[in-house]
């Protein structure tokens, strides 16, 4: 927790969650008088606002709302939110209550207020995530120092699979700003999911049309993220590549991916030392 002090962007996001607290409670307050806010109302919102903005800081802090919030944001983390922002309301009300004995603030105004201040602080860090996936360049100021090496180039990527292993594969590729790759589609023989998307890559059709769907977007290399696959099936996977001319990787296996010890790096070919020693349908992988 104390070295989140130490990150330049942790105290930017602070930053914009002080404005977006203020946010919240003028909007709550605004909603509450039908956006006729009484001049009466002022002096009591000037009053608290210090209170409330320095609570729900602190609480935010404490119950983890600043760890990782630049790149993604998850059901986790919404959770995690909702949690502080609930908990900072406990709070700011039993303190209003404790030293004025609630004389001059509206109950609902707090109410109205927890739930804006959910609602902006998911959609800032949403905002964030969405720029990081497609308007990295804007983003490449904030980040660190060991980041600043641009890739000469930039190698175009399809996936064969649209499972939990794409997604992985997906999601950081996309959180890196400078990443070398570049996701461009994928493939599943599962036709429920053709003409759909995994986190915005489309998912166009079966694995066998690799060739077709490979020129059609210029792809340069192959990643295959089917970790459970068996080997006949893999053998037909590698064969496509294989007659398509493109390069191609793979996971390393379903155990990694599940213990989130799987990246980018970790992607191998695949070694087949030909039929007659593939024994079982088994495959090995380079290291």
């Amino acid at each position: 927790m104390i070295h989140q002090l130490k990150n330049r962007n942790f105290y930017l996001l602070v930053l914009a969650d002080s404005i977006l607290f203020v946010a919240s409670l003028f909007l709550a307050y605004a909603v509450r008088f039908a956006f006729s806010i009484p001049n009466s109302q002022c002096r009591y919102i000037l009053m608290v606002l210090p209170w409330i903005i320095s609570v729900k800081l602190v609480i935010f802090f404490l119950m983890g709302a600043y760890r990782g919030m630049w790149r993604y944001i998850s059901l986790t983390d919404v959770q995690c939110l909702a949690k502080a922002s609930f908990m900072a309301s406990i709070v700011i009300v039993a303190g209003i209550t404790v030293l004025n004995r609630f004389h001059g603030y509206p109950r609902s105004v707090f109410v109205a207020d927890s739930v804006f201040t959910l609602f902006f602080c998911v959609s800032s860090r949403a905002a964030i995530r969405l720029a990081y996936a497609h308007y990295r360049h804007l983003l490449e100021p904030f980040e660190s120092a060991t980041s600043n090496t641009v890739p000469l180039h930039i190698t175009r990527i399809l996936i064969i699979g649209a499972g939990d292993a794409a997604d992985k594969i997906i999601r950081e590729v996309q959180g890196k700003a400078r990443s070398s790759y570049e996701i461009v589609c994928c493939l599943d023989d599962d036709a429920s999911k053709h003409y759909r998307s995994l986190l915005g890559i489309p998912v166009r059709g079966p694995v066998a049309r690799l060739a077709h769907f490979a020129k059609h977007f210029n792809v340069r290399e192959v990643l295959i993220a089917m970790p459970s696959v068996d080997g006949v099936r893999m053998r037909e996977i590698v064969g496509l590549c294989e007659d398509a001319g493109l390069p191609f990787r793979t996971l390393p296996s379903l155990t990694s991916l599940i213990d989130g010890n799987v990246t980018i790096n970790d992607l191998r070919p695949v070694n087949f030392e030909g039929a007659s020693g593939f024994v079982g349908g088994l495959f090995s992988i380079q290291s």
